[in-house]
């Protein structure tokens, strides 16, 4: 704690939240180059394109959650500015707020537990009929991906409890166990890379992650989950209802995430597909760079979106919009940094003709997926303030960037490679980026001069 002090008298806004997760990022930095290099140095150039190929898959996962992850967090923010932990560790406050909480708690819990079965059996048999294409290969896939689509679906049960946490301001908490799932999780990894596990590993590392969740969550918050299971708490009267709060929202958002996925994850698949293994490993070693952009600038976006929620909730507009700006400085200069930095390490290594600098994309297409991303990093800031008023204003852009993602990757990935798909992002994300600030703009304003108004009548 002594470096937490230290950097909370010398820089602005680092706060327990942030310097968790900032912790968790520098062991990131630490761990992905030695991830890396131990895939470089074991696996083969076929066997590193089915590594990534699994991860980009993985990420369909995001159908079964349909944003609900995200809405959770907005409405346990808003309730939670009335609510508090009480000495056993147990939700107390408005009783009005408490019975909104649990309700909400108790139908997520639900909807996950329902879809991670779906989830399990549909990424498994994605997977199956996707990589049966290259039936030629040695490599065993096989039964290392059926057992990791088992244990994301048991993963994804977790999911809405960690939004739960963080809409309840327990930010700094989960990004504690966040730190240590990743030092865990990578340290698993990077053993069973350089014991031979080949597709194995990550279903060793998500074994781990599993283990610590679940000690996690039942030494430090096992009243917080007693209390949507507790019977005392009345499910009725006002109670979240699903159909007119819920939905209505869920479906904008699940319309963002799933278009998201098409804007971020397809590039491996579609690598793969096209041109074979070989440049898809490639592909997914440059995005993994590209990851490590977003994670890096995104310390501040998680640490600070229940606050954004509990500011609306009270209509403090003022220092939202202080909170706004603050982040969205922060976060053009950070991201813009680590581009940079990353550019120059893939450089430096073509540069050098080292062995490893084959597994990356070439300096050109590299640099072009780190500008992409540096821009879509400054969108960032802008979809959280919107969305944290519970509403999503969204839905027609993000249908248009899945579009033209999907277009342009298919098309320029096809016929161009590693340069067609990385200038589809740029493209993609200079097209879309004004549309973002115009909708910022013009919701800010008019959802803030409502509330005005209705200040003044009443």
């Amino acid at each position: 704690m002594i470096l937490y002090n230290y950097l909370r008298q010398n820089l602005r806004g680092v706060d327990p939240a942030v310097f968790w997760g900032g912790m968790t990022r520098i062991s990131l930095f630490v761990a992905t180059p030695l991830i890396i290099l131990s895939i470089a140095s074991y696996f083969t150039p076929e066997l590193q394109g089915y590594y990534y190929t699994f991860s980009s898959l993985l990420a369909l996962q995001v159908f079964g959650e349909l944003g609900l992850g995200q809405v959770v967090l907005l409405f346990t923010s808003h309730e939670w500015s009335k609510l508090r932990f009480d000495d056993s560790g147990f939700v107390a406050g408005d009783p009005d707020a408490l019975t909104r909480l649990v309700s909400l708690g108790r139908l997520v819990l639900k909807w996950f537990a329902v879809a991670a079965p779906l989830v399990s059996i549909v990424l498994g048999l994605v997977g199956f009929f996707f990589f049966s294409e290259k039936a030629g290969s040695e490599i065993k896939w096989l039964a290392p991906w059926l057992v990791l689509c088992v244990l994301t679906g048991i993963n994804f049960c977790l999911m809405p409890v960690w939004s739960l946490l963080n809409g309840c301001h327990q930010v700094a908490q989960v990004s504690y166990y966040k730190l240590w799932d990743s030092i865990f999780f990578n340290i698993v990894l990077l053993l069973s890379i350089v014991n031979g596990m080949a597709l194995w590993s990550p279903v060793l590392a998500l074994t781990t992650r599993l283990i610590w969740g679940g000690i996690f969550l039942s030494r430090r918050y096992p009243n917080f989950i007693k209390t949507f299971f507790s019977p005392l708490i009345a499910s009725e009267g006002s109670s979240i209802s699903w159909g007119h709060e819920i939905w209505p929202l869920q479906w904008r958002s699940a319309v963002c995430w799933i278009s998201g996925y098409f804007a971020v994850f397809i590039f491996t698949p579609v690598m793969f597909y096209f041109h074979g293994p070989v440049l898809a490993g490639q592909t997914g070693m440059t995005l993994l760079l590209v990851e490590v952009i977003s994670s890096i600038s995104a310390i501040w976006i998680t640490a600070k979106a229940p606050r954004f929620g509990s500011l609306i909730a009270k209509k403090d507009y003022e220092e939202l919009d202080k909170l706004f700006w603050r982040i969205t400085k922060i976060i053009a200069v950070v991201s813009a940094a680590s581009a940079l930095t990353l550019w120059v390490f893939v450089y430096l290594l073509y540069s050098l003709n080292t062995p490893f600098a084959l597994r990356f994309l070439s300096p050109l297409p590299a640099g072009i997926f780190f500008t992409a991303q540096v821009l879509n990093m400054l969108s960032t800031p802008m979809s959280l303030y919107l969305r944290a008023h519970k509403k999503e204003p969204f839905v027609a852009l993000s249908l248009l960037h899945a579009a033209l993602s999907v277009a342009l990757i298919l098309t320029l990935g096809k016929y161009f490679a590693a340069i067609g798909i990385a200038l589809s992002s740029l493209l993609v994300n200079i097209i879309v980026m004004p549309f973002i600030a115009v909708i910022w703009y013009r919701y800010r304003r008019i959802w803030h001069a409502d509330e005005v108004v209705k200040g003044l009548l009443t």
